[in-house]
């Protein structure tokens, strides 16, 4: 016994391909055993406008394709409470409820998947000018829980990232709001670390994300504003690259990236993480801006998600010698951080680091670490874009 649902890909109103989804039901036998268990399979598919396909569907769109996209826009399994989110809307635990709910929106990009028979317009549904789900925000970030039993306006089921975070609508603005990790010893300072560090990168002249403080739900979190729209996208790095460039390492993928996201670019971004030791640098943390129409790739996305930096691998004790403390961490490239900087830095990036020759975290009016932190981590990134200096001298 089977069921199957049309469904249709759209950009905005504009459909670019219609599909089934099938469910049904498979039969294994296991030592004498029978197992029932149901799998989804998309059928029909047929491509209505191939030029306006998502980018990672260009070179390849086939069942298989098209069906690991879609799971690719489901919450990640390592998020916080991703269990609860998912139960909000799934009953059998595939694709089929998971869409009917949701639509598969996300504020990457102005795609989403219509079931054939619904009249749904972009206007009345799209996440960018409609009005979120309040009860999603409440498990998303606290793990409540919720069903859903109709369609829902939410960017939580396609938002990526292990830590408890929900996008809220703060007047006409979008704004995601992110707590830290449990702190021990040392950590749970990454709500700090972007606030203080995106000052670093303003003062370097880098194009980032800004970041405020708030008290949500009686802890400290970061706070930004959205920076995509219905006519700008954003493509992470690991959806800019290929199957094969992603199975590339270390140097081999810097290459790969540089080729995308542009020589100077990457070295100002690699220097940037080296001077404040950010070990989360990954493939889905930084990319491209795209056209929502066509896919073109305009510029490199405002640098984001700094939080797992120095901050977050020292003690109070530690503060006095946190080059020592810091010995052995190393980037996602598999790099240390004075590699990494030995690699990157040129005579360009003088001027950018002379200008940290005086930094001073900026205090938050109400929301602080201690000053002896602030005191003593820009005391480091001083000492940090001195040797990045020296480096840069000697090419």
């Amino acid at each position: 016994m089977s069921e199957k649902k049309h469904y249709f890909l759209k950009n905005k109103d504009r459909a670019i391909a219609r599909f089934g989804l099938q469910r049904r039901k498979v039969e294994q036998i296991f030592n004498g055993s029978k197992v029932e268990e149901g799998i989804i399979e998309i059928v029909d598919l047929e491509i209505l406008i191939p030029s306006m396909l998502p980018y990672e569907l260009q070179s390849e769109c086939t069942p298989n394709t098209l069906h690991k996209w879609i799971k690719k826009r489901r919450v990640p399994k390592n998020r916080a409470f991703v269990d609860k989110i998912l139960n909000t809307c799934i009953l059998n635990n595939d694709l089929m409820d998971y869409i009917d709910i949701s639509l598969g929106f996300s504020l990457n990009d102005t795609y989403w998947i219509v079931p054939s028979e619904c009249a749904y317009q972009w206007k009345d549904c799209n996440l960018y000018s409609n009005r979120f789900d309040e009860m999603l925000e409440r498990v998303a970030f606290d793990g409540i829980s919720y069903q859903a039993s109709e369609l829902i306006t939410t960017p939580e089921y396609t938002t990526y990232g292990a830590l408890r975070k929900c996008w809220r609508n703060v007047g006409e603005e979008i704004c995601l709001y992110k707590a830290s990790s449990q702190a021990f010893a040392n950590g749970g300072k990454e709500a700090y670390g972007e606030f203080y560090m995106a000052q670093v990168a303003q003062t370097m002249g880098l194009e980032c994300v800004a970041y405020d403080l708030k008290e949500y739900h009686q802890e400290i979190v970061s706070v930004c504003r959205l920076f995509t729209s219905e006519d700008v996208g954003f493509l992470s790095m690991y959806s800019c690259l290929d199957r094969e460039e992603r199975r590339l390492k270390k140097f081999d993928l810097l290459k790969a990236i540089q080729k995308i996201y542009g020589e100077r670019a990457l070295a100002d971004l690699m220097i940037f993480d080296s001077l404040i030791y950010n070990t989360d640098r990954h493939l889905g943390n930084f990319g491209m801006l795209v056209s929502n129409e066509d896919n073109a790739f305009l510029k490199p996305a405002p640098i984001f998600d700094n939080g797992l930096c120095v901050f977050n691998f020292l003690s109070d004790d530690e503060l006095n010698d946190i080059p020592r403390a810091l010995v052995g961490k190393t980037s996602k490239f598999d790099l240390s951080f004075t590699q990494q900087m030995q690699i990157f830095a040129t005579k360009e990036h003088i001027p950018m680091l002379e200008n940290l020759r005086e930094f001073e975290f900026v205090k938050h009016p109400q929301y602080n670490l201690p000053n002896h932190w602030l005191e003593g981590i820009a005391e480091f990134i001083r000492e940090r874009a001195k040797e990045a200096i020296a480096i840069a001298l000697k090419k």
